[in-house]
């Protein structure tokens, strides 16, 4: 009688997981997790952008005023997404533009591309796509509020130990998607886009 009364709690508990895990997440989901309703603008954002050539620097690695650092992190998106995704950050000082820049890479293919990435970039010029309004901008530009790039490739393809670093169309509409989907600010976004 004992084993069956066993058996019974745990086919019960089974079976409410089963039904309770997807119910919250979706509840979740719903109520904590959505973001920003990006998809409209996104195709926008991307349209309002130019190709601006800059030279990323020499990387000093325990200098904490060097003009490359290197950032691993991770963002919230939802919980379909187990909660969380990957995000890279490399930010540079242009001399030319007198700029700070910030490449976003969202769920990048990985540790064994983005763990030389900073080294593969130092004293390369690169072609990075950012957003007119984002560039031109007085809000943008300085070391603690950089000018956001999801996208860059080199004047020559970038390549190191048989990977080709440049960023593809793919790549580059899914970082502009989790930015402004999940990491601009609401009220920056209301404000700029009036959603």
């Amino acid at each position: 009688m004992k084993k069956l009364n066993n058996i019974l709690v745990g086919l019960a508990f089974v079976v409410g997981a089963s039904i309770a895990v997807p119910l919250y997440m979706y509840i979740s989901n719903s109520l904590f997790h959505k973001g920003n309703d990006a998809k409209a603008v996104i195709p926008i954002y991307m349209q309002n952008s130019e190709d601006v050539k800059v030279m990323v620097p020499e990387r000093k690695i325990h200098d904490s005023s060097s003009l490359l650092i290197y950032k691993d992190t991770s963002y919230v998106s939802t919980l379909k997404k187990n909660g969380n995704g990957d995000l890279f950050k490399i930010r540079f000082y242009d001399i030319n533009y007198k700029k700070y820049f910030i490449i976003k890479l969202f769920d990048y293919a990985g540790l064994k591309k983005t763990y030389f990435l900073p080294d593969v970039l130092e004293n390369k010029d690169l072609l990075i796509t950012v957003n007119k309004k984002d560039f031109y901008s007085a809000n943008y530009g300085g070391k603690n509020n950089p000018v956001p790039v999801f996208t860059y490739r080199g004047i020559t393809p970038i390549k190191y130990a048989g990977f080709n670093y440049d960023i593809t169309p793919e790549e580059y509409e899914h970082n502009v998607t989790q930015y402004l989907q999940y990491l601009m600010p609401k009220e920056e976004f209301k404000k700029r886009f009036g959603k």
